[in-house]
């Protein structure tokens, strides 16, 4: 009884860690700082992917700029890529505060959390994409076959544009609200 007993307290201090690194919860503490937790840890994660993503694409635009005319659709890509993600880190950030505002009690399962979450999804998506560009663009000898390196690319840019204006939208009625 007793080995069962400390294998059951083993496993509850593992899964308290473990949803420590995934969602900064504090599942067996007072609870005071888990919330803000949450929306700092998405938050921070967004500026990061969001950087990374900004340095990736720079390289590839100046990589493919440098290399001719041929590369326009690859090169407009990126620097729609790059219009699309200015600001996303003070977006992230102001999400994070309102979802830790409307938090009911110890409850976390606000939709601002959720919008995170897919923001960070589909950042980590394309920021995947253009890093497979980046290793991938020594072996593209002729421009007409750069599309192959658009594959892919151009749809996760076209769900990170319509994301990326619904969640200034939503921002847009908070501030409206306020």
């Amino acid at each position: 009884a007793r080995d069962g007993l400390g294998r059951a307290v083993a496993a509850a201090s593992v899964a308290e860690r473990e949803a420590q690194s995934l969602f900064g919860l504090d599942m067996l503490g007072d609870g005071a700082h888990h919330k803000a937790a949450l929306g700092s840890e998405l938050a921070a994660q967004v500026v990061k992917m969001t950087g990374g993503l900004r340095n990736a694409a720079e390289d590839n635009l100046s990589y493919f700029s440098a290399q001719g005319s041929g590369y326009r659709a690859l090169t407009a890509m990126l620097m729609q890529l790059l219009i699309t993600i200015q600001g996303l880190e003070e977006t992230a950030t102001r999400l994070a505060e309102l979802g830790y505002a409307n938090n009911a009690g110890d409850v976390q399962g606000n939709g601002y959390w959720s919008l995170l979450r897919v923001l960070e999804c589909c950042l980590r998506k394309m920021r995947s994409k253009v890093v497979s560009i980046t290793s991938e663009r020594d072996s593209v000898f002729f421009p007409a076959r750069s599309g192959a390196l658009l594959v892919g690319a151009e749809e996760y840019h076209g769900i990170l544009q319509i994301l990326t204006k619904a969640l200034r939208l939503t921002l847009s009625f908070t501030d409206a609200e306020m």
